[in-house]
């Protein structure tokens, strides 16, 4: 199989890690009983990006939560047991960086969490 090089992309490493860490945590909290996590990232051929996918076969979100999902200190979790700023933390690494953060989710059947972010413009955008 030939895999495409993935472009570099010029990010904070510190940020997206934190930006993983928040996506991870929703995860596992959406799967009490257990599940499956999964990581993809791909080149989008039209616009060159690097997309990063994280899903989670958890319980999903309904449609009133999703509305607000990224809204600061918007939670679903009981009180003391969240702040409501990973999703917000999320999207704000997104658009600070030229890129976007979609969702794909319906309750019962799990939740994907899409970045994309631009590629490096230092004239590196891919890996050889």
């Amino acid at each position: 199989m030939d895999i495409p090089p993935m472009p570099f992309i010029n990010i904070d490493s510190d940020k997206i890690n934190q930006a993983f860490l928040n996506l991870y945590l929703n995860a596992i909290e959406a799967m009490p009983d257990g599940g499956t996590l999964a990581i993809e990232a791909a080149r989008e051929k039209t616009s060159g990006m690097l997309r990063i996918t994280v899903k989670d076969t958890g319980k999903g979100i309904d449609k009133k939560e999703l509305a607000r999902v990224f809204d600061p200190y918007f939670t679903t979790k009981d009180a003391g047991y969240g702040t409501g700023l990973g999703l917000s933390q999320v999207y704000g690494f997104a658009r600070q960086n030229g890129g976007t953060v979609s969702i794909e989710t319906a309750p019962g059947r799990g939740t994907s969490v899409s970045l994309r972010l631009p590629r490096a413009l230092n004239g590196e955008t891919e890996a050889a």
